[in-house]
């Protein structure tokens, strides 16, 4: 977990994830994380919960293999 992700689990302890863009934006839900990517060069979503547990993912893959978005 980087300072930024830390710095968002520090001041919002009640969340137990966060979806965190490429360009450092953190998001409450999937879909808006979602939204904001798709207009970056970078699609890349970090799903980052309070453990340890992460995942990356790009949409330009997502969309590819036909998902909805």
């Amino acid at each position: 977990m980087n300072s930024n992700e830390k710095y968002y689990f520090d001041n919002y302890p009640d969340t137990d994830i966060f979806y965190f863009t490429s360009d450092g934006y953190a998001f409450f839900n999937e879909h808006d994380a979602n939204n904001h990517a798709g207009k970056l060069e970078d699609d890349e979503v970090r799903t980052i919960d309070r453990g340890t547990s992460w995942r990356h993912r790009r949409l330009s893959t997502l969309r590819f293999q036909g998902a909805p978005w």
